[in-house]
């Protein structure tokens, strides 16, 4: 399931079907389970960082390239930071990415 987000208002679910592979941008893999995935979620949304949040849990082709990134887990929160991945919350390295990207403060 895709979500697109920016702010601190959600956008409405794509429609359903096979997930696309988004591309581009911030996308956030997480699961519902995942004790640091809001903590990711409201680090965006409190800098106006807009992403699109992928739930691996439903979306199993987005979770197999989450193990492909994770040496074979699924771990969550995973950032695609415009091509560079972040596996797991750290801050210092997601600003890092932010920043190369052009979209950090």
């Amino acid at each position: 399931m895709l979500e697109r987000l920016s702010g601190a208002a959600p956008r409405a679910a794509e429609a359903a079907g096979p997930a696309v592979a988004p591309e581009g941008g911030v996308v956030l893999y997480c699961t519902p389970w995942c004790p640091s995935c809001p903590r990711a979620r409201n680090y965006l949304k409190e800098r106006g960082i807009p992403y699109v949040e992928v739930n691996i849990a439903r979306d199993r082709e987005a979770a197999g390239r989450v193990r492909s990134w994770a040496n074979g887990n699924e771990t969550t929160p995973t950032l695609d930071i415009q091509g560079t991945i972040v596996v797991d919350w750290d801050q210092a390295r997601v600003e890092r990415a932010l920043a190369a990207a052009g979209l950090g403060s």
